[in-house]
């Protein structure tokens, strides 16, 4: 998804090479509905198993530091989900919150 966002992100000052371009304006149109899906699929599975089962797991030891870690992968995990059923490109880690910030109030 990070390359994804380097290739579709931006605009291109200089448009020399046709072929880039191509690709471009294919992957621009967004991810095929059968892979966006199954990345949904995903996104699922890892917030489930991160902050369902292992942060849980993680608070009833004890092990504070990991079970921030299990919250940091469910935030990664659900921002991403969320960008993947609104059809938009995920950002980098730190651009996640200012990204969602059109959908601030409908995810509170």
């Amino acid at each position: 998804e990070h390359a994804y966002a380097c290739v579709s992100n931006g605009k291109l000052f200089l448009e020399t090479n046709s072929s880039f371009e191509q690709i471009r304006r294919t992957i621009l149109a967004y991810y095929p509905e059968d892979i966006r899906k199954k990345k949904i699929a995903a996104r699922a599975v890892q917030m489930a198993q991160s902050g369902q089962y292992n942060f849980q797991r993680c608070i009833k030891r004890g092990e504070n530091v990991a079970a921030f870690i299990c919250l940091s992968e469910f935030i990664q995990s659900a921002c991403s989900m969320i960008h993947l059923l609104t059809e938009n490109t995920s950002p980098f880690t730190n651009g996640h919150t200012t990204a969602l910030e059109p959908w601030k109030n409908s995810l509170i």
